[in-house]
């Protein structure tokens, strides 16, 4: 079964309230450009400079800083479940 014949295949069995999603469907692939194929990597003429950009990017002081995503409530749990994961590593640690 060719891919033409198993797509009929499955349209003749599509609900009937679902073809006119369908056709817009359709109608969407046909006006897309078609997808390219996988470019191959460029060889470069010459090798990339490091340090090209030195002191034309700035990074803020916090840059590593844990963002705020966590109210301080679910932060404290955080911190404890930490503090309990290090001390059973240490335990475990003095028992061997």
């Amino acid at each position: 079964m060719t891919i033409r014949q198993e797509i009929l295949h499955y349209i003749d069995e599509v609900p009937e309230n679902s073809l006119q999603l369908l056709l817009q469907f359709v109608r969407f692939l046909r006006e897309s450009p078609a997808v390219p194929a996988k470019r191959e990597k460029k060889k470069r003429d010459r090798p990339r400079l490091l340090g090209v950009l030195e002191g034309q990017v700035w990074i803020s002081d916090d840059f590593n800083d844990p963002m705020d995503f966590v109210s301080p409530e679910e932060q404290k749990v955080l911190e404890a479940m930490r503090a309990a994961k290090k001390a059973e590593a240490q335990l475990q640690e003095a028992a061997v």
